[in-house]
């Protein structure tokens, strides 16, 4: 089953609801108790609480003893709590960087008065995670259609739309999605591409 773009997804059924559940719940918790906070399964549910544990953000601190047909059920803490954004880890606990890039595009120009793509493509890039120019120059373009971004007569951009913190996505069927408001903003086709 193919999974569904961001913006169709609620914000009840994402492993922020799965973390903002962790970080609220009151003592050790199950996977399942977690599960019924949001709308996500539970499979989702364990999995990211798998990957937590592997990355030792969570703990494995006991078991509730089943009924001898029922296997008993792992119970966990919360041991290091990383604050509000959800901790991107894969099952066995590495970090995922995918759109890494883009994160760190969107921090530039929201630190920057006017920039270029290749501005952004040489102070976005760090040791970790290089910005290629191709990347700066696509996510420039798009942002100027969501109106994000202002491009004067001699190349440059700047930033005329701050939403927030996270940085607004570019979604395979060509439209942005920002997920400080939770909603798409541009879709190609929409007739108020900026200048």
């Amino acid at each position: 089953m193919a999974r569904k773009p961001v913006n169709e997804i609620t914000r009840l059924q994402t492993r922020d609801a799965i973390w903002d559940a962790i970080r609220t719940f009151q003592g050790d918790f199950t996977v399942r108790q977690i599960q019924q906070e949001t709308r996500c399964t539970i499979n989702q549910t364990g999995e990211y609480i798998k990957g937590l544990t592997a990355a030792g953000i969570l703990e494995l601190v006991g078991y509730i003893s089943g009924n001898g047909f029922i296997k008993p059920t792992k119970v966990y803490k919360l041991i290091q709590d990383r604050g509000v954004e959800a901790p991107r880890v894969r099952r066995d606990g590495t970090e995922v960087t995918q759109g890494r890039g883009r994160e760190q595009m969107w921090e530039t120009m929201r630190s920057s008065d006017t920039f270029t793509a290749t501005d952004i493509h040489v102070f976005a890039s760090t040791d970790d995670h290089a910005v290629a120019l191709g990347e700066a120059k696509t996510y420039c373009q798009f942002l100027c259609r969501a109106g994000y971004l202002k491009q004067f007569e001699n190349g440059s951009y700047t930033l005329v739309n701050r939403t927030g913190p996270k940085p607004p996505m570019i979604q395979r069927i060509k439209q942005v999605y920002d997920p400080n408001l939770n909603r798409v903003v541009w879709s190609e086709g929409d007739d108020h591409d900026a200048k």
